[in-house]
């Protein structure tokens, strides 16, 4: 039973990075893509660090449409990267689920 648990808390540990070993390309395009919004290597870095799942999240379906969602909400395109850059767990944060009732709760 234990091991079991163990198990479970280690593939979610290790599956983020399994699945950034596997799909190089697709890292390589996430990276490029916080190089273009303006973060250094040292950022970029930090970024990986602290959610490495970001890494392995689809380019448009995920990271992309979330931040148009941020920008929709309201979040300048200037002031985007430090958003990211002090919380990049904001880029794992389900749209629907986690995201839209938030900002339906602070308008209505």
């Amino acid at each position: 039973m234990i091991w079991a648990s163990v198990r479970k808390w280690l593939f979610q540990l290790l599956h983020p990075v399994h699945r950034l070993l596997r799909k190089p390309n697709e890292f390589l395009q996430i990276v490029f893509f916080f190089r273009e919004m303006g973060f250094d290597k040292e950022t970029v870095g930090k970024i990986l660090c602290r959610s490495p799942e970001i890494f392995a999240s689809n380019m448009e379906s995920t990271l992309k449409k979330k931040i148009d969602f941020l920008v929709d909400f309201g979040v300048s395109k200037h002031h985007l990267p430090r958003i990211i850059r002090k919380y990049p767990e904001i880029l794992l944060l389900d749209i629907n689920h986690t995201l839209l009732p938030r900002y339906d709760c602070n308008f209505v």
